[in-house]
């Protein structure tokens, strides 16, 4: 279902059916007929619009690690790495943050695309770059 989302979700970025921080309501509703149609399934749009939720919510804690933490991000797994040396700054972490909790060497499938998609004020149309190829590039 995520890949079909991803996919639709592209496409309506590319027709302008996205608004400033949400999704056009007609974007909703193309995710639902795709997945009806391709999965045989009744869903909703209030089942997209949750999982976009899900996603929103995997990006603003994964950003908040990566951006507040010295914890590691690896980019070809796509997961906040702690190691056992970190595990007691991991768990002091998780006091103050205890939506973290599953994070921690957790595959994070379709990250990048969730940056695109999800993330604030990003490109969506042809030539668009992934914000870590924008930072290497900068550096």
């Amino acid at each position: 279902m995520d890949s079909i989302l991803v996919s639709v979700l592209y496409n309506q970025a590319a027709q302008g059916n996205k608004g400033e921080g949400d999704w056009k309501p007609q974007a909703y509703q193309a995710v639902v007929d795709e997945i009806n149609n391709k999965l045989s399934m009744s869903l909703n749009t209030d089942h997209v619009r949750n999982r976009v939720k899900i996603w929103k919510k995997h990006y603003a804690i994964i950003m908040d690690i990566r951006t507040k933490t010295k914890f590691k991000w690896d980019e070809e797994k796509k997961m906040i790495i702690v190691t056992i040396e970190e595990i007691s700054e991991w768990l002091k972490y998780l006091q103050v943050n205890p939506v973290a909790t599953s994070y921690s060497n957790k595959f994070i499938e379709h990250w990048d695309d969730i940056c695109v998609l999800v993330g604030p004020d990003r490109a969506v149309e042809d030539g668009v770059e992934h914000h870590e190829k924008g930072v290497d590039r900068m550096n």
